[in-house]
């Protein structure tokens, strides 16, 4: 169903460009990331770090509805690249739209925004296929010259292949913006968010018992046949991947800096901490991410 929104949808950006005002805007980026704890394990010692690169084409348009309102739609295609982990490459087809407007047109009056927006991607192992939706609410509020703050909430729904893999996840954000001139942004972000969870975690069968489960009755879990295929190095070892209840909380840090007209570069780390509900296992992951920008 989703799947077929975004090709209807995709029909509509291309008849609405036709008549815009202006030519659509289009963009090239590409990210490098580096992951701790990629498979989010609750063991330390099961943790695994991994790269990633990203390269992404979207072509955008934009209408200034009224001075005080304004909308928005894009179309992008992604492709995403693991250094080990292969089975986790990426093709991403995605939709997004919004609409923004001010109550009051004036220097400091608050500014609000609605999204939505529609992916589908496809991986190497098909259990991880998936289609998505999210809707964002948003309130944006210049506090002077240099200072911004935005706080929203989120809705993603994930529906995989495997149901281990599918996600329902609610969150609450706020960002502190800081802008000391046109060519420098510093960023500051909280999330909380809460719902259906994922993790990996391998066992021991030649110490613990066949029927062991990490999370008991927390959570879903399933054989994971690619993560056992990659990591062939202890006959003993077998890896699973679950589905559970969580809630996290993730601290943003970011710079991004305006290094032409055109070209922009930015830089993020993040920290997230999750637990699963109703039960002391959590986990920690970090990702380092550099952003390259080219807008045209």
């Amino acid at each position: 169903m989703i799947a077929k929104k975004i090709i209807y949808l995709s029909g509509l950006v291309l008849s609405l460009q036709v008549n815009a005002q202006t030519l659509p805007k289009q963009k090239l980026a590409v990210t490098f990331e580096h992951q701790q704890n990629l498979f989010n394990s609750a063991e330390k010692y099961q943790a695994i770090s991994e790269q990633n690169i990203n390269l992404e084409y979207q072509v955008a348009q934009h209408w200034q509805l009224s001075p005080a309102q304004r909308t928005h739609i894009s179309l992008s295609g992604q492709l995403q690249k693991y250094q080990e982990f292969t089975f986790l490459d990426k093709k991403t087809l995605q939709l997004a739209a919004w609409y923004a407007w001010q109550n009051d047109f004036h220097y400091l009056s608050p500014f609000y925004l609605v999204a939505v927006k529609l992916a589908k991607n496809e991986l190497e192992d098909e259990a991880r296929n998936s289609q998505q939706l999210q809707l964002t609410a948003l309130y944006q509020q210049r506090i002077n010259d240099r200072l911004k703050i935005q706080t929203g909430l989120s809705h993603q729904i994930t529906d995989a292949h495997n149901k281990v893999f599918e996600r329902r996840i609610s969150q609450f954000f706020s960002h502190l913006k800081y802008v000391p001139n046109s060519k420098i942004l510093y960023r500051l972000g909280l999330q909380i968010g809460w719902g259906k969870l994922g993790s990996s975690k391998y066992k021991n069968y030649c110490q613990y018992p066949a029927h062991e489960s990490l999370y008991q009755n927390n959570a879903t879990y399933w054989y994971d046949t690619q993560l056992n295929y990659y990591d062939k190095k202890d006959n003993c070892k077998t890896w699973y991947s679950y589905q559970f209840d969580g809630r996290f909380t993730a601290l943003t840090a970011a710079t991004e800096l305006q290094i032409h007209e055109s070209l922009s570069a930015a830089i993020q780390y993040k920290k997230q901490w999750t637990r699963v509900v109703n039960s002391s296992i959590s986990y920690q992951q970090q990702q380092l991410t550099a952003e390259l920008n080219y807008r045209f």
